[in-house]
């Protein structure tokens, strides 16, 4: 039982790396399209389907991978953001410390770091790796090491930038 599942994912690393070469993207990047595709949770189904190289190609062939796929949304119980970091103003101010943050997967600009983190109630985006906060392109900030940790700790199954804190 344990070598047909490690059988399994072994077939299915080699065929969705020999389609990667032939469309042109990283592996991970062609198995979170399926993912995407075929509108499943994770990658564990993918593994019973017995997908060829040449099924991946072409189920993938009109698949655009400059467009995001939301790989993640978090909910934090209270703001990572320090005082004193300008936050976007709207008609209204609501005194809310929940926050929620957004992560996407081939999101067209990888800035501040692929991925990222977009609070977009604030307009902030966030490098998973150091913490800076940015708008736009400028740095107006960071979230101390302990938040951080705590974000990239709902995102375990995610390939995060390394950690430079």
């Amino acid at each position: 039982m344990v070598d047909d599942i490690s059988d399994n994912i072994n077939r299915f690393l080699a065929v969705t790396e020999e389609a990667a070469r032939v469309l042109h993207q990283l592996p991970e990047d062609v198995r979170e399209a399926l993912v995407a595709s075929y509108h499943l949770e994770d990658q564990f189904p993918l593994l019973d389907m017995n997908l060829s190289a040449q099924r991946i190609i072409d189920d993938l062939a009109g698949f655009d991978f400059s467009k995001p796929i939301l790989l993640a949304t978090i909910e934090l119980e209270e703001s990572v953001i320090p005082d004193g970091v300008p936050i976007r103003f709207v008609e209204a101010v609501i005194k809310n410390r929940n926050e929620i943050w957004l992560i996407h997967k081939f999101d067209q600009d990888p800035f501040p770091s692929n991925p990222h983190g977009h609070n977009q109630e604030n307009g902030l985006k966030l490098h998973l790796g150091t913490g800076g906060l940015y708008r736009k392109r400028k740095h107006v900030g960071k979230v101390h090491k302990k938040d951080l940790l705590a974000i990239r700790a709902k995102l375990v199954s995610i390939s995060l930038p390394p950690l430079a804190v």
